[in-house]
């Protein structure tokens, strides 16, 4: 019986190119996020753009952390998922932050 799990439709590997350019994507959204903060937008026309960057920013996170979680939930030795895993939660320590402004 294989212990693994088909998660080719997140990903093929954490080398996949789809995978590293989401995981280059993540700071840049959280920094556009912040952006958006900081902006003199109208407080209707901020909202509006905040909620669809929080979105944007909520679906790449579930997807990144997906992989690196159900790889670990099948090989919790994996010291490539746990090393990705951990990256993902200093960078998603940074969203957090933005998200409590």
């Amino acid at each position: 019986m294989k212990n693994t799990w088909d998660l080719s439709f997140l990903y093929k590997s954490f080398e996949d190119e789809a995978f590293q350019a989401d995981l280059a994507r993540l700071p840049e959204a959280i920094a556009e996020e912040k952006a958006l903060l900081d902006s003199d937008l109208p407080v209707q026309e901020k909202l509006e753009k905040l909620m669809d960057a929080d979105e944007a920013l909520s679906l790449l996170m579930d997807r990144l952390f997906s992989f690196a979680g159900l790889t670990l939930a099948t090989d919790a030795g994996n010291g490539t998922a746990q090393q990705y895993e951990d990256k993902l939660s200093v960078i998603a320590n940074d969203a957090s932050l933005v998200g409590s402004a």
